[in-house]
């Protein structure tokens, strides 16, 4: 069983800065607003293009969550494009389905933080303080 108010403890910001990467605009905005609430600083970008110019505005970006499927582009790819600015940025791919070939494309690139859709706040929550932590 969670114990929500511990749990929630253990997983709070630091007033890091996390971008959101989601074309659906209702997630992207429960997203942001539960990362805000638990300590984070966040900035959201809709898409592959809006996500690379947030991304080279703002060098503090600690972690990156971004929708495995975005319009124009993939989460892989445009996570490959970040990396080569900041190499070692840390990653979060989230998806409802991904195929195996998709799987061991992350794998490849280094990618090993993914969160299946649908995910709850506490998951969420520990999956973004994992890759602050380098776990």
């Amino acid at each position: 069983m969670i114990d929500y108010d511990n749990d929630f403890d253990k997983v709070r910001g630091n007033n890091e800065i996390i971008l959101i990467v989601e074309d659906e605009k209702a997630l992207r905005d429960a997203i942001k607003e539960l990362l805000i609430e638990s300590g984070y600083l966040v900035i959201t970008a809709a898409g592959f293009q809006e996500a690379l110019q947030v991304f080279n505005a703002e060098k503090n970006v600690r972690v990156v969550l971004s929708d495995l499927s975005l319009s124009g582009a993939n989460g892989i790819d445009l996570l490959e494009r970040m990396n080569q600015k900041r190499p070692g940025v840390k990653v979060i791919l989230a998806s409802g389905f991904v195929e195996s070939d998709q799987r061991d494309k992350m794998a490849h690139k280094g990618i090993d933080l993914f969160l299946q859709k649908p995910y709850t706040p506490i998951e969420l929550l520990t999956i973004v303080s994992q890759a602050l932590s380098g776990a």
